[in-house]
């Protein structure tokens, strides 16, 4: 009989502790996974803040949302017009900085398993660039034909890449943006008429406008200090030929702060709602297995042990678990959100950068803290009540 109840005892806290280690599994999923899209969404748009690049983009007409979806994704388009575009702009009273980008669609290229984007820009006149390759000298370097890569593209800055059957070397590397942006190689203008020789030898097609070289596909502006936006977009109207878009980054970002909070308050009541009700659980559940141990706390006691170092060693097995059940849910996080971080911000419409690995690791210690925490207190008022009770009491109830 005694072997019996021994046996049942430890079956049904072998079946309480691995609920609790499911419960806390979810848990720390829940508050990991929400973390990384809350943080990674932040700096996602913190870093478009610190680089918009520019005060107003010009594009061709109807290019307007594609513009708008390069800022937030880096999803290049193809959408061109005439050069004379740019060389009017350039000279407007109050313009301080302006440059321009020509895109081409993605290609398959050397280097790389998937498609690249084909930037060209003009060095001498970039502004747009720079905040992300750091000190180097285009000038100098797009000169020599060397190119500048994304943070996705795996090159060596020594070996250079192979490109459409050229060997190419290396100015720079962009930081990471956190969107297509890391997949996109930029070249010179100068570089545009053989670059696009070359795709076409190696099979990618371009249309009959993709072929011309005075097409450019957006003008980047920056106005001097004491002028207004409107004043530009106004000279615009007046006096450029095509007919065009006009986006504005800084609005845009304001835009997207709005949708972050929104998003933001939908992840909290998912974890508020989420993490009660899990709570609750697992409080119903510490309080049912110490009920089920009644028996061995009061053989603790006989044998000479406190009420705080039998409350200790209960509460250090507790937190065991927890700490097993949240590592196990964040890995489960890692394994499940980092590597689809591209497509939540597609989901979402909105700039993704996630977590490097000190952030992941932060982030991780974090989520086990937490939920450590929460666990002590969701078990301290069951283990205290059962631990107060005398032993005799509880031996004696244990026999009924």
């Amino acid at each position: 009989m005694f072997k019996q109840n021994v046996f049942r005892k430890v079956k049904i806290d072998v079946l309480h502790n691995k609920f609790s280690i499911v419960i806390v599994v979810i848990f720390a999923f829940l508050i990991f996974s929400g973390s990384v899209i809350n943080n990674s969404l932040r700096n996602g748009i913190n870093n478009m803040e610190k680089r918009l690049g520019a005060d107003i983009i010009i594009v061709p007409a109807g290019s307007k949302e594609n513009a708008e979806n390069m800022l937030l994704e880096g999803q290049r388009s193809t959408f061109y017009f005439d050069r004379k575009v740019f060389d009017t702009i350039s000279k407007f009273e109050g313009v301080s900085e302006v440059t321009e980008q020509c895109f081409l669609k993605s290609m398959s290229a050397d280097c790389c398993s998937s498609e690249v984007s084909i930037v060209f820009y003009d060095p001498d006149k970039d502004f747009i660039l720079a905040p992300w390759i750091g000190n180097i000298n285009q000038k100098k370097d797009t000169e020599s034909k060397k190119i500048i890569v994304g943070y996705n593209v795996d090159v060596s800055k020594e070996l250079g890449i192979m490109l459409f059957g050229k060997k190419y070397e290396i100015a720079g590397q962009m930081a990471k943006t956190g969107t297509s942006l890391d997949d996109s190689v930029y070249f010179s203008f100068d570089e545009m008429k053989d670059v696009c020789k070359r795709a076409e030898e190696k099979g990618a097609f371009l249309t009959d406008i993709q072929k011309k070289e005075n097409i450019i596909s957006s003008v980047y502006i920056n106005i001097k200090d004491g002028y207004k936006v409107t004043d530009i977009v106004r000279q615009c109207h007046n006096e450029l030929e095509e007919d065009f878009d006009t986006v504005f980054p800084k609005e845009l970002t304001k835009a997207l702060s709005k949708s972050y909070i929104n998003i933001l308050k939908l992840i909290n009541i998912i974890l508020f709602t989420g993490g009660t009700f899990l709570m609750l659980i697992l409080a119903l559940v510490n309080i049912i297995s110490m009920n089920q141990r009644k028996r061995e706390i009061a053989l603790y006691r006989i044998n000479g042990n406190s009420v705080r170092r039998v409350s200790f060693r209960i509460l250090s097995e507790i937190i065991l678990v927890n700490i097993i059940g949240a590592f196990v849910g964040c890995g489960i996080g890692i394994l499940v959100i980092i590597p689809f971080g591209n497509y939540i911000g597609t989901l979402f419409d909105m700039p993704y950068l996630g977590p490097d690995f000190i952030g992941i690791i932060i982030l991780t210690i974090k989520a086990i803290a937490i939920i450590t925490l929460l666990g002590v207190v969701a078990s301290c008022n069951p283990i205290y009540k059962v631990c107060k009770i005398e032993p005799y009491l509880a031996l004696r109830k244990e026999g009924e």
